[in-house]
């Protein structure tokens, strides 16, 4: 897995990495290979820099391939 940070969004999806939830700036934990497709495609920058993950809600759905682990705006929204 690797932490990303979502630099633009130019559609909902991207080769099958889903992001419709997501706003530039948010960060998130993927994959190896969703992560490098969209750093490849400039749409995330790897991030090294510690981060707090948000306590998901005992309702937690389980439909998305990745963890959101901070909203840019700061809101710990759990994306149900």
């Amino acid at each position: 897995m690797i932490r990303v940070r979502l630099v633009k969004k130019l559609a909902s999806i991207l080769d099958g990495v889903d992001v419709s939830l997501l706003n530039a700036g948010d960060i998130l934990e993927l994959p190896d290979s969703s992560a490098a497709l969209l750093i490849a495609e400039k749409w995330a920058e790897p991030i090294a820099e510690p981060v707090v993950e948000i306590a998901p809600e005992s309702t937690e759905r389980h439909v998305m391939t990745y963890l959101l682990l901070q909203r840019s705006d700061g809101q710990s929204d759990s994306l149900n």
